[in-house]
């Protein structure tokens, strides 16, 4: 994460900081591969989506994707364990990868996920307030919702 974190010119500290604090409030840290199967993400998001991923073919024909965001890759791990549990919590950070007309096709994500709380407004209102937390971490102090 430390390479994909100076390219956008985040203070590493801070993210081993905010990882820290996920993990104080219960979610594992889970480092899902960078290559995943393509058809997950189109099946899931729509062929929309293809032109943005970074699409090779496996030895086996099957198409195969760099990661273009964690929530999947983090539900495909969380479903491959042994005895897997609902609910359960992940945190994670390292790159993802979108192709950009704009930039950089590779972007650093942090993130956190809660998966199969039965309480889904709490469960909302507590990554939110992680993610708040994340935020000011930063150095953000004011949000505007409109931007």
């Amino acid at each position: 994460m430390k390479a994909a974190a100076d390219t956008i010119g985040l203070d590493p500290a801070k993210i081993d900081a905010v990882l820290e604090m996920f993990k104080a409030a219960g979610h594992s840290p889970v480092s899902p591969p960078i290559l995943q199967p393509a058809d997950v993400f189109l099946d899931l998001t729509g062929e929309d989506i293809r032109r943005r991923l970074f699409l090779t073919n496996g030895t086996d024909g099957v198409d195969l994707c760099l990661r273009p965001d964690f929530t999947i890759p983090v539900c495909r791990h969380h479903l491959a364990r042994k005895n897997a549990r609902l609910p359960a919590a992940y945190c994670y950070s390292g790159p993802v990868f979108r192709q950009r007309a704009d930039g950089l096709g590779e972007i650093a994500q942090l993130g956190a996920e809660s998966l199969g709380r039965s309480d889904i407004a709490e469960a909302d209102a507590d990554l939110l307030a992680l993610s708040v937390k994340a935020l000011e971490t930063f150095g953000l102090k004011q949000f505007d919702p409109d931007r």
